[in-house]
């Protein structure tokens, strides 16, 4: 078996969703995993067979990733909404000759307790914060999280603020990001 033949079986072979994806975001080949997303909606691609995630937000910045390493060789990650409301960890791996990427997805959707437990110990997060981090690792917002915890919106974002200190985080994806590093 060839070099291009042996990426080829990978391609295919890998459980999670991989995407070949031109500068301008197309999609141009999907692994099995890959169809599999979209068929059951958790990302879509648009009538020109652009990749499109959960929010316009999500949608600008992968199409921002892309074209910062498709036809440079460098690779970046990002972190995007599905459209049902969880995550997907996104590593883009673009090709040194063409304005092409390679886009791997990893759905975050719950988190173990010893990756939790890791993300409280490396930024000091008490139980509290750590629930409250927990509700958006599985995709809620604050507002659900707030439901879900028994606690006020207003001591949810207590909290966040609280977080994104520890983290020297800047928002929510920032602290998602960070958080996808343990899990």
């Amino acid at each position: 078996m060839n070099n291009d033949e042996a990426c080829d079986w990978w391609f295919t072979q890998d459980p999670l969703p991989r995407f070949v994806v031109s500068d301008d975001g197309r999609l141009l080949s999907a692994n099995p995993a890959g169809d599999a997303a979209l068929l059951d909606g958790r990302l879509t691609a648009n009538g020109a067979g652009v990749l499109k995630f959960g929010s316009a937000g999500c949608d600008a910045s992968f199409l921002a990733a892309v074209r910062a390493v498709a036809g440079k060789g460098t690779h970046c990650r990002a972190v995007l909404r599905q459209r049902h409301g969880g995550w997907f960890a996104a590593g883009l791996h673009g090709s040194p000759t063409e304005p092409l990427a390679v886009v791997a997805l990893r759905e975050e959707l719950a988190p173990d307790p010893e990756a939790m437990a890791a993300i409280g110990a490396a930024f000091r997060l008490t139980a509290s914060e750590l629930d409250v981090l927990e509700c958006l690792l599985i995709g809620q917002c604050p507002k659900t999280a707030a439901t879900d915890l028994n606690i006020s919106e207003h001591t949810v974002r207590a909290h966040l603020r609280s977080i994104y200190a520890k983290m020297n985080a800047r928002g929510i994806s920032s602290v998602i990001r960070l958080s996808c590093t343990f899990l």
